[in-house]
């Protein structure tokens, strides 16, 4: 498969083990597409990048689909969010910030990713009004 190609390391950074690796999206883009009847909020610990960006495009013809990506998500982000977005169902992608701030969330999804670093995307459900 593709992590046996022999590839120069800045293209199997680029392309399969670093930050801007599409490698588990469409795991992404599944997940989601069960809720997309719903008024969704998505909020990524990153800004720029394949989280959100590529969350973003995706559903970018869903105006039902808020995605917002932040640098650290914090809980008055996430009130700001909610309250102004309205959303049926908040998810929660972290791919560098360690875990959630201190709110009651269920990991509903986790998915592996090659590489040392940045090597597991974790989806969370929170509550929607917090």
């Amino acid at each position: 498969g593709p992590l046996n190609a022999n590839l120069p390391q800045i293209e199997r950074w680029q392309f399969l083990t670093g930050e801007p690796s599409g490698w588990g999206i469409k795991k992404l883009y599944s997940f989601f597409n069960q809720y997309i009847d719903n008024k969704l909020l998505i909020l990524t610990d990153k800004p720029l990048g394949i989280l959100p960006d590529g969350i973003a495009i995706r559903y970018f013809v869903k105006p039902t689909v808020k995605v917002i990506g932040l640098d650290q998500i914090n809980n008055e982000q996430i009130v700001r969010y909610q309250k102004e977005f309205q959303p049926d169902k908040t998810f929660i992608v972290l791919s560098w910030q360690e875990s959630l701030p201190d709110i009651q969330g269920q990991k509903v999804l986790e998915i592996e990713r090659p590489g040392a670093i940045n090597n597991r995307w974790r989806i969370y459900r929170v509550p929607d009004n917090i």
